[in-house]
């Protein structure tokens, strides 16, 4: 999927976050939903999900979700742990977490 590629840049500050329309927040405000794209059955889902490690930065998440089984299908995160390792890291399964729990806010906002 081309249109998910990892951005150069690892982290991000709130002030730069802000600079998104952010669709959706979670509750504590550590995953801002600023993209959306559905395909078929399956979403894209572009956010901003706060480091546990680094006070104040975010990372650029984008994840690829079947909304109706909750499969995680696709991702990519600028943290080291996704450019070490390759696999689904924390902040992609918090994304698709929040993105579940919120599935008729988003949809119902577009």
């Amino acid at each position: 999927m081309s249109h998910l590629t990892m951005m150069e840049k690892r982290t991000f500050s709130l002030e730069e976050i802000l600079k998104n329309n952010v669709i959706l927040s979670s509750k504590d405000r550590k995953v801002r939903i600023y993209g959306l794209l559905n395909e078929g059955r399956k979403s894209d889902v572009s956010a901003y999900v706060e480091s546990d490690s680094i006070n104040g930065s975010f990372y650029s998440v984008k994840i690829e979700v079947e909304p109706e089984i909750k499969h995680l299908v696709y991702g990519s995160c600028t943290c080291e742990s996704f450019e070490y390792h390759g696999n689904p890291c924390k902040h992609m399964l918090k994304l698709r977490n929040v993105f579940q729990k919120n599935l008729d806010k988003l949809y119902n906002k577009k």
